[in-house]
């Protein structure tokens, strides 16, 4: 039962910010829609790439920046939507499958400006977004070169008794599923141990193994 909760809330989570990256990226849209045919309106659709690009950049500076602004508003917003743990309320770096989906949705909807007369200045804008972005995930990422140093004789939790020893390895999966991103960030890392206590019955512990980085690699 304890589980099932866990994987509803999860759930929640999950549709709530699919839904509110749906939100705002539609809302980016329309308004993408209506500036880029101001700007657009009187463009000679026949002068080259870079007579354009010379043209938004003299007469509709502005509407430009302001399209820019938004977008790595959003960007950034969008970041913070997808990587925050509502578990723990703080950002983790450790990308579920889930999580991977909506950054295949939200790349898919960030790159659509490219496919416009616009393209140059997002393409630009998105290069140094990107690149923010990468270094920021170097500085803060967790560590995952590390060694083995302890493992705690007390168990944190104790799950069970089950009545198989397969129901135990299914419900110790998926403690260590649900758990483990958060104990990653703390350099720590999850074992589950499971003991036959009686005739059927079948309990998990699960331990804490301390970890130390690695200075030689």
């Amino acid at each position: 039962m304890r589980n099932r909760t866990k994987g509803n809330r999860s759930l929640l989570s999950g549709s709530i910010k699919v839904l509110t990256l749906l939100l705002i990226w539609s809302g980016y849209l329309s308004v993408y829609d209506y500036i880029y045919k101001e700007i657009t309106f009187y463009i000679d659709k026949q002068a080259d790439a870079l007579a354009q690009f010379l043209f938004i950049l003299t007469y509709s500076v502005n509407e430009m920046l302001l399209l820019l602004l938004l977008y790595d508003v959003l960007l950034l917003v969008s970041v913070v939507i997808i990587l925050w743990d509502t578990r723990t309320n703080r950002m983790n770096l450790i990308v579920t499958n889930v999580e991977l989906i909506m950054i295949i949705i939200v790349s898919m909807v960030a790159l659509a400006p490219l496919l416009t007369r616009l393209w140059p200045f997002f393409l630009v804008d998105l290069l140094i977004v990107g690149t923010l972005l990468f270094v920021i995930y170097i500085l803060f990422k967790p560590e995952a070169n590390v060694i083995v140093i302890e493992v705690k004789d007390e168990p944190i939790k104790v799950l069970g008794p089950f009545k198989t020893k397969e129901e135990a390895e299914q419900q110790a999966k998926s403690f260590l599923d649900y758990w483990m991103p958060y104990y990653q960030q703390k350099l720590t890392q999850l074992e589950a141990v499971i003991t036959e206590e009686e005739l059927e019955s079948y309990k998990v512990r699960i331990l804490v193994k301390l970890q130390k980085r690695n200075q030689f690699s």
